[in-house]
């Protein structure tokens, strides 16, 4: 058999182990998001701005398995426009999101208590 062909195979081989083994564990990471985020006892979340709220600076607080971890809202982008706002999902996660503070003909301000729109 010659050498070309032999590499061949085994290239196809190691990308066909790759692709079961990532199939494999993102579907775990999935269902482990999944489990975690809609099992209330395993999550908390608190936001100090009440949501998605652009023109009040906050920090989210996401609780799981009794470690706390805190999402200051922050400017993003150094264009002095983009404000990533953190706010809790309905699944008590701490997520966030990014908005144009221009749109509303603000820029983003940094604050004591997290950035802002004004």
């Amino acid at each position: 058999m010659k050498k070309s062909v032999l590499i061949a195979i085994i290239l196809v081989a190691i990308a066909i182990i790759l692709l079961l083994y990532f199939k494999v564990f993102s579907g775990y990471a999935s269902w482990v998001h999944q489990s975690q985020s809609t099992n209330n006892s395993l999550n908390a979340c608190e936001d100090s701005d009440s949501g998605k709220n652009y023109d009040l600076g906050g920090t989210a607080k996401w609780t799981f398995r009794g470690k706390t971890y805190e999402y200051k809202d922050f400017c993003s982008f150094g264009l002095g426009t983009r404000l990533t706002e953190y706010y809790c999902t309905k699944e008590n996660v701490a997520a966030p999101i990014s908005y144009n503070c221009a749109m509303a003909g603000k820029r983003c301000i940094k604050g004591t208590d997290g950035a802002y729109c004004g």
